[in-house]
């Protein structure tokens, strides 16, 4: 987080949003304002990218609603994990195939329902109510397989997940992320709901992505902007030149934050862009 300057804070140069929360309202719309202000950043020179949990191929019909392509952005996936630029990848943080498998068999042992997120693709074990979560979220099926398959080092058709996803009951949840810290602290963990948690490997969230992308456009990180409403948007956040939560945001994104704009269903996003990109205009 950095103090705003008035005329001495150098232009944006980089604009990275968060989806859920922030650019898409409550009911998974964009609203029009937001698509103009993303559109006027983009015809003024200033990139433009989005950073969520959602995995590639689930943000399709949510770029789709930009009228952009992917390739018109760069875009952070899962929680930062996975960078692309112009349609290609220039960062992964997956992890590796061994570390996860003993995830996976430490949380089969605490009787979890987990995840894995790998490149275009979300792999379950058994349909069940989570399979019918995640498919109701993205609209989409996922791949039921045997994680040991999947994660077998001989199994050259599936790379190390990019993050997993561990559902268990509302009552259970802290207990499990407890056991889970205690088990493998070099990751980072955040609750999506009451009864979901993910984890990355440590220091491959959103706000290394934002550093990613700030070095591969030769940026400094006071020329970016970030706009967050949750916890794993604290990170960019925080290191973005101009922090900006949504007043719906949670109070650690909040606290990271330079700035409060409105609301995600009030143009929130709309407003900080025209506050801190055309001020002169507003």
């Amino acid at each position: 987080m950095s103090a705003l300057s008035g005329g001495g804070r150098p232009p944006v140069r980089l604009i990275l949003s968060d989806l859920d929360g922030t650019l898409l309202r409550t009911d998974g719309r964009i609203s029009d304002a937001n698509v103009r202000a993303i559109h006027k950043a983009l015809d003024r020179g200033i990139r433009f990218g989005i950073a969520t949990g959602r995995y590639r191929a689930g943000c399709r019909q949510i770029i789709d609603m930009l009228g952009l392509r992917e390739s018109d952005i760069c875009c952070a996936y899962d929680n930062g994990a996975h960078v692309v630029v112009g349609g290609q990848s220039i960062y992964d943080g997956s992890i590796s195939k061994r570390d996860m498998s003993d995830i996976v068999h430490f949380l089969r042992d605490q009787k979890c329902t987990p995840a894995l997120y790998i490149s275009d693709n979300w792999i379950v074990e058994k349909k069940d109510y989570f399979y019918d979560k995640i498919s109701a979220f993205y609209d989409g099926d996922g791949l039921i397989l045997d994680f040991d398959e999947v994660l077998s080092e001989g199994n050259s058709a599936f790379s190390g997940p990019m993050k997993i996803a561990i559902r268990a009951m509302e009552n259970d949840i802290s207990g499990i992320y407890e056991k889970l810290r205690s088990r493998f602290p070099d990751y980072e963990y955040y609750l999506s709901s009451s009864t979901i948690l993910e984890m990355n490997y440590e220091g491959k969230g959103k706000g290394n992505a934002l550093q990613v992308l700030a070095g591969h456009f030769g940026m400094d990180l006071s020329e970016t902007m970030a706009l967050g409403d949750y916890d794993n948007d604290a990170g960019m956040i925080g290191r973005a030149g101009i922090g900006v939560a949504m007043s719906n945001a949670s109070a650690a994104a909040k606290a990271a934050a330079d700035f409060v704009t409105l609301s995600n269903d009030e143009d929130g996003l709309s407003f900080a862009i025209g506050r801190f990109c055309f001020p002169e205009e507003v």
